[in-house]
């Protein structure tokens, strides 16, 4: 069930400004991925909405689509608290993919080997099945390899960025930095092992080049004797390319259908379907909470850099504006379990939070301390790109049999 929401009324209102109801049926059929009896159809949206969401939470699945919904809402910090604050399960406390296999696929297996004594073409469909999925397993661990990377280098060019602000003279020593160019190379063999079935071609294709480009460019800028220049201008590129990546892992795993395994041996929805249903929603919520801090970092770069050290006196306006960011990356911050990056995130948020109340200009200590916090936050998305990685690889135990 749904959690106590602010009130039906404002999430239903969140609801019908976020989500285009004409795509209703087609994200839930996405979201369960098998047929579902919902609610006869309304004549308004809003009673259709109203019934869907009742039916959802009355069959226990709601837990399942709001994921969908919560992309919708990424722009608006408002409308993702109140989708959240219903639907919690969406993005806290996700188990790790590995716990839920492992418990899992023995149950599975047994019941298929069950149906196959009456049914023995049914190891043929598991067949087919399962090599639809390997292909989109692999994707997926490709995917979420390369944007693990890209999240890394980010971090290793912020560190380098930062280690050369505070000794220029290095500078020439550190362009040659061993860690980047070895997150380089791996991301050009990863993109290079891509599947390049007809069908992948199409879909991959672009973001594939897209990364080779990058990969090129970064190598180039890296090099620059205007290393100030060239690390901005990298910076920009791999924010880009991350929010890309990030996007092409929500669509690829939306089509995963791991739900199907199931109904091959049961015609219907069985207890099975749920832990193969938790296993694709843990996924989508790790992806969507890195979508979230991705946006939550482009509202700082655009927020804070409309700011220069010759800045007269104006922080008053900047001062409000930072309640509302620091309020999402509080909130953000507190879905994962303390660690050392959640404790680096508020230590910079109260200092912050300490400098805009008391300076009078937009100095080099309150710049470093936001710099201090967008670095935290880029490895918050780096150690969640992590656990997508690691996520994927658990999968594996779904392609036994082949």
């Amino acid at each position: 069930m749904l959690q106590t929401p602010p009130d039906r009324v404002l999430l239903l209102d969140t609801l019908l400004k976020i989500v285009p109801i004409d795509k209703l049926d087609d994200i839930i059929d996405s979201a369960l991925g098998f047929p579902w009896t919902g609610p006869g159809a309304a004549p308004a949206p809003r009673d259709r909405l109203d019934q869907v969401i009742r039916a959802l939470e009355g069959d226990g699945f709601e837990r399942w689509v709001f994921p969908y919904f919560l992309k919708y809402s990424v722009e608006s910090y408002r409308s993702t608290r109140t989708l959240f604050d219903a639907c919690p399960s969406a993005l806290r406390d996700l188990k790790e993919v590995r716990g839920i296999l492992e418990t899992v696929m023995p149950q599975f297996e047994s019941q298929i080997s069950l149906a196959a004594r009456d049914k023995p073409d049914i190891l043929n469909t598991l067949a087919a099945l399962r090599r639809k999925l390997s292909r989109d397993v692999l994707a997926l661990k490709l995917l979420t390899i390369t944007l693990s990377f890209m999240c890394k280098l980010r971090v290793a060019l912020t560190e380098l960025a930062s280690r050369i602000s505070r000794d220029p003279a290095i500078k020439h020593v550190l362009i040659h930095n061993s860690e980047i160019s070895l997150i380089l190379d791996a991301i050009e063999e990863i993109i290079t092992t891509f599947p390049a079935g007809p069908a992948e071609a199409n879909d991959n294709k672009q973001w594939i080049l897209k990364t080779k480009d990058i990969v090129t460019r970064v190598r180039a800028k890296i090099q620059s004797s205007d290393l100030d220049t060239a690390a901005t201008e990298v910076n920009r590129i791999l924010t880009k390319q991350v929010h890309r990546l990030a996007t092409e892992l929500f669509k690829l795993v939306k089509t995963i259908r791991l739900v199907d395994l199931p109904s091959v041996a049961m015609a219907s929805p069985s207890a099975l379907s749920i832990p193969f249903g938790d296993v694709k929603l843990t996924i989508l919520g790790r992806v969507l909470t890195c979508i979230h801090w991705h946006s939550v970092e482009i509202e700082f770069l655009l927020l804070f850099g409309l700011y220069s050290d010759e800045d007269p006196i104006i922080l008053e306006d900047l001062a409000t504006n930072w309640l509302n960011l620091k309020e999402r990356v509080l909130w953000l911050s507190s879905l994962e379990a303390e660690g050392d990056v959640q404790k680096e995130m508020t230590s910079a948020i109260k200092d912050i939070n300490d400098l805009l109340g008391s300076s009078k200009r937009f100095d080099e200590t309150l710049r470093s301390r936001i710099s201090d916090l967008i670095k935290a936050i880029r490895k918050q998305m780096s150690s969640i790109s992590q656990m997508l990685n690691e996520d994927s690889k658990a999968l594996k135990p779904i392609m036994r049999g082949e």
